[in-house]
């Protein structure tokens, strides 16, 4: 692990760790052990070798290994001041192959001192509409081919002519792969590609690792318990949309550079005309433009507000929608009512499978709510949904807003756990309670109310009473006429053959601290006599 490590606090309290790489203990690829053993007395020499190799992503990745893309995929806001990067639950995955296929310098001094700043395998590459590619203008296209493809024909592929791509040799090839092998492939313009490709110089800053909290990660469970994740920055912004215009469209393709170390921005030049790139990832966003951040849409609700004259129509502009919209009749001033109170509708599929058009608003909405005097509970989502007999339609906001509560707190992971704490020692709790009232009922008369039902020493009192009183008169009634329950009269026990009668027995019960070892010894002290 290269020694460099820095730290940085959060708003939350705790700590990120960063490293500038955390390379395994064995790159990939293929490795051979020899031993040589000579023997003076012999004429010949000793020999063994041992092959295997280490496994690691190559031309294909596990989309399990990738946590989380920024900017989010499908997203649209504006991101132009923000490097793509990719996120992935390995710590290690950025350096698990080197750029060039040659294995990393270790010391072996035992000074402690890591590796020099090591290039990633990987890299973000980021392109836009606006990009030429082979004279056209477009974002390239993931097309499916084979490792083979990928391979010039002068090293065992078959690469088509004119066309460049990593610099792999065939006798390369790792255990299990193949040229048949399946894999996605951009086709990039030579040109375009040196030109937005990292430096060798520069592909060093552009992955690290960095050890967070899984409880503060939107997907905990994707991140290993020690908390360290890897990752890997692209080199360029995304290009911004037009404010009050067309978005722009960018897309970000993780792709593998080993085989390229020579050939990236600043190094030999390519002289055929595009280059195939093994894609491992790739995932499309759109930038909105500068003026249109959250900040300054905000700021910007009061200049809308003090020039915009409301005309009626639902103009789409962002700005406090007046409280008394056109009177209309009908459905249609419904429809625009429920515009008016920030409402949105939406297509919802009920619990039976019915398709229907219900109403949802966030939580910032263009007018004052009085919250309730005190929030109901909900037992389910079900429970928080809304009719509006008047329209006809379901309020789904709440409904959804229990949804996303429950799905995020279920996601964390300190919180999820307390609450199963919480859950188990409750239920614990009232079956002991359910227990002790059970007890209680059917022994009544026999226990104090006021005992723990749990207590052994209040059941042994309990008991002693027991036979003290019922028990005794029951085995042997005081009335000698009436027989007892073994068929023998007056004393079918023996106790008062013995010379224990009942009101020996409640003197020991009712005059003692702890009757069942008072009890105890007179009867040992009886056997003695």
């Amino acid at each position: 692990m290269v020694a460099k490590k820095r730290t940085a606090g959060t708003a939350s309290g705790s700590t990120v760790e960063f490293i500038d790489g955390w390379p395994p203990p064995l790159e990939a690829g293929n490795y051979k052990i020899q031993v040589d053993q000579k023997v003076s007395v012999a004429t010949e020499s000793l020999s063994s070798e041992f092959k295997f190799s280490v496994g690691a992503p190559r031309f294909t990745l596990d989309p399990a290994l990738i946590h989380s893309f920024f900017p989010p995929a499908a997203h649209q806001a504006n991101f132009s001041e923000y490097l793509p990067q990719v996120i992935f639950t390995r710590k290690t995955l950025p350096w698990e192959r080197t750029i060039d296929g040659s294995a990393l310098t270790r010391p072996l001094d035992g000074s402690g001192a890591g590796p020099p700043l090591m290039p990633p395998w990987m890299g973000v590459l980021l392109f836009d509409e606006e990009d030429s590619l082979n004279g056209a203008s477009g974002i390239p296209k993931v097309e499916s081919k084979t490792v083979g493809d990928l391979i010039s024909r002068a090293h065992g592929g078959s690469r088509p002519k004119g066309v460049f791509g990593p610099e792999i040799e065939v006798e390369n090839l790792e255990a299990g792969q193949h040229l048949t092998d399946q894999c996605m492939i951009i086709e990039v313009g030579s040109e375009l590609f040196q030109s937005i490709a990292p430096s060798l110089d520069d592909l060093p800053y552009l992955a690290h690792s960095r050890k967070v909290d899984p409880a503060l990660k939107t997907s905990p469970g994707t991140i290993n318990d020690d908390g360290w994740v890897s990752v890997v920055i692209g080199n360029r912004f995304p290009r911004p949309g037009k404010p009050g215009g067309k978005a722009a469209k960018n897309t970000a393709f993780l792709v593998s550079l080993e085989g390229f170390s020579e050939y990236l921005n600043g190094g030999k030049p390519i002289t055929e005309k595009t280059t195939y790139l093994a894609c491992l990832a790739s995932w499309t966003f759109n930038d909105i433009g500068t003026n249109a951040s959250f900040d300054q849409l905000m700021t910007g609700l009061r200049k809308e507000l003090e020039t915009q004259e409301y005309d009626g129509k639902l103009s789409g502009r962002l700005g406090l929608l007046p409280t008394q919209p056109p009177a209309t009749t009908g459905p249609e001033h419904a429809v625009q009512q429920g515009l008016l109170q920030g409402f949105t509708a939406i297509n919802h599929v009920t619990r039976q499978g019915e398709k229907t058009v219900s109403w949802n608003r966030g939580p910032l909405v263009p007018l004052q709510l009085a919250p309730p005097d005190q929030p109901p509970l909900y037992n389910s989502s079900d429970g928080a949904l809304r009719y509006d007999p008047a329209s006809g339609l379901f309020d789904v906001s709440y409904a959804a807003a229990w949804q996303l509560g429950r799905l995020l707190g279920l996601n964390n992971k300190k919180f999820s756990t307390a609450l199963l704490n919480w859950r188990r020692a409750t239920h614990q709790s009232t079956a002991a309670a359910l227990t002790r009232h059970l007890c209680h009922r059917q022994l009544s008369g026999l226990l104090d109310s006021d005992g723990d039902i749990l207590d052994e020493q209040y059941l042994k009192n309990g008991l002693l009473g027991f036979l003290a009183t019922r028990m005794l008169e029951t085995l042997a009634p005081a009335d000698a006429s009436k027989p007892g329950v073994l068929g023998k009269l007056g004393d079918p026990s023996g106790v008062r053959e013995r010379g224990l009668d009942d009101d020996r027995l409640r003197d020991i019960v009712e005059g003692s601290d702890d009757p069942a070892r008072d009890l105890l010894e007179w009867l040992q002290q009886r056997k003695r006599d």
